[in-house]
This record gives structure tokens, C-alpha cells and sequence, in this order.
């Protein structure tokens, strides 16, 4: 369920919940250890800043390392949607593409930084 990236980022300032599929091999979400893994979403609802989204079904690509771990998510045309790095520290980086803003409510291109 995509309520797993809610779980991980609390601070974020949107929800979703939908379906996610992900398969990986010795990834450690937040690092510790080398591994990488890809997911995919299927119909989804995010919500956050009043407003509610349907994003269209996204893959991402998941590595994990010594110091964190890091995901690339990209919509059904290729397009980047959002980056995100999640140290050991729980420390998150997350920016935000244009198009990433096009699809996630109350979000503009931009980066934030979560501690």
C-alpha cells in the first residue's frame, strides 16, 4: 500500500493510499546496507492542502547504501515526478518536479527538506 511511504515520511504534507507493488533485494530503507529494488502504483488517491488527486500509475526505482536510501519515481510517460533521500539519520530530502506538482495535491516544483 502506498501508505508505507506515509509511514516512512510522516512529516510529508500530503497522504495517499492505493495499491504499490515492490520488489527489492537487500534494500534497508534508510540505509545501513547496499541493495535496490523498483515499485510500481496502480489507481491511487492522494490527499493533502484541502485538495484530493488522482496520480496516474507511477514506477520508481529504490537504492539503498551505507548512508540512506534514495527513490526515483517517474509517471506512465517517463517523466520525473519526485526524488527523495531518506538518511540513516531519518533525515528526508525530497524535491518535487514540475511534473511531480502537476499530480500531487498542494505541492509546487520545489524541494523540501524533513528532519
Amino acid at each position: 500500500s502506498l501508505r508505507l511511504i506515509n509511514a516512512m515520511a510522516p512529516g510529508l504534507p500530503f497522504t495517499c493510499d492505493g495499491e504499490m507493488t515492490l520488489s527489492a533485494t537487500d534494500l534497508a530503507i534508510g540505509g545501513g546496507r547496499t541493495g535496490q529494488g523498483r515499485m510500481r502504483t496502480g489507481p491511487a488517491t492522494c490527499a493533502g492542502a484541502g485538495l484530493t488527486t488522482m496520480p496516474p500509475p507511477m514506477s520508481g526505482d529504490l537504492e539503498s547504501d551505507a548512508e540512506g536510501s534514495s527513490l526515483s519515481l517517474k509517471g506512465p510517460d517517463a517523466r520525473e515526478l519526485l526524488r527523495a533521500r531518506l538518511g540513516r539519520d531519518k533525515a528526508l530530502s525530497l524535491t518535487i518536479t514540475t511534473a511531480g506538482a502537476a499530480v500531487l495535491p498542494g505541492m509546487t516544483a520545489s524541494t523540501l527538506e524533513i528532519r
